[in-house]
């Protein structure tokens, strides 16, 4: 066979190359595990966004709080207005019913108004009692319904006294009355009397008023005895001097009416 040349073409002998220089030789790199190292800024990057996420976050999660609170205080003060109305519209339903009743013919007796005007008031503070308020406007309503109630049960006894003047009054007119028909003076008087008295009448008004129902029970009284003195005249046997003993004697016929009357007694 041909021998190699000892010289290779444009280039050293084998024998000539440097084993240093093989040493030399690159080699392909080794791959190696994954750098998960991170440098310290990017640490402290990493650490800032997720801070200022988190407080973004924080902001989020408050303001929700702070709009549900704020929601929830609205909703606590629409409830307590809504409340508070309803309050109202009972207090003045339950004052027209009352005013209804006592408006009714049946129920004029003003002795039964105070104990009826008292079960309506507990109706009222039961309804208002079941509602649902904050303390605040509890208190608010509770100052509401004594001004209504005390109110209104000063207005019942007024009403009730103005009544019951009223009825005393129209009694004791007709008492007046009875007596004038009577010819009872006694009992005028006394009417006149207690008028004053209970205040159903003012003083001078009842001295007005009794001085001319006693001129017509006076008259009341004239009028019966003249028709007992004709009845008398005109009988079969007549009692003359009977007849003039009873003008003569009668309290209620002035000194010239008596002579008038005497007079036509000796005519007859």
């Amino acid at each position: 066979s041909r021998a190699l040349p000892k010289r290779l073409a444009n280039g050293p002998r084998l024998a000539e190359i440097s084993p240093n220089i093989m040493a030399r030789v690159p080699l392909a790199q080794i791959a190696s595990a994954p750098n998960v190292s991170t440098k310290p800024q990017q640490v402290a990057q990493l650490r800032a966004g997720n801070a200022t996420q988190g407080q973004q976050w924080a902001e989020a999660i408050g303001k929700t709080g702070v709009v549900l609170g704020n929601l929830r205080e609205k909703y606590i003060e629409i409830n307590d207005t809504r409340n508070l109305i309803e309050a109202e519209n009972v207090m003045r339903a339950k004052t027209q019913e009352f005013n209804n009743w006592r408006s009714d013919p049946s129920n004029a007796d003003e002795s039964k108004w105070l104990t009826k005007w008292q079960e309506v008031q507990g109706e009222t503070q039961k309804h208002i009692d079941a509602l649902e308020m904050t303390e605040g406007a509890r208190l608010s309503l509770t100052r509401s319904f004594g001004r209504w109630s005390d109110g209104q049960t000063i207005s019942v006894q007024g009403d009730a006294f103005k009544q019951g003047v009223k009825r005393t009054g129209s009694a004791l007119e007709l008492r007046i009355k009875q007596g004038v028909e009577a010819g009872d003076d006694g009992l005028v008087s006394s009417s006149y009397d207690q008028a004053a008295k209970l205040g159903v009448m003012l003083p001078e008004e009842a001295e007005l008023g009794k001085f001319d129902a006693l001129k017509q029970s006076t008259a009341t009284r004239v009028g019966k005895f003249d028709a007992i003195l004709d009845a008398d005249m005109s009988a079969p046997s007549v009692e003359w001097d009977a007849i003039r003993e009873a003008v003569s004697n009668n309290p209620d016929l002035t000194d010239s009416e008596k002579k008038i009357k005497l007079a036509n007694i000796d005519s007859t």
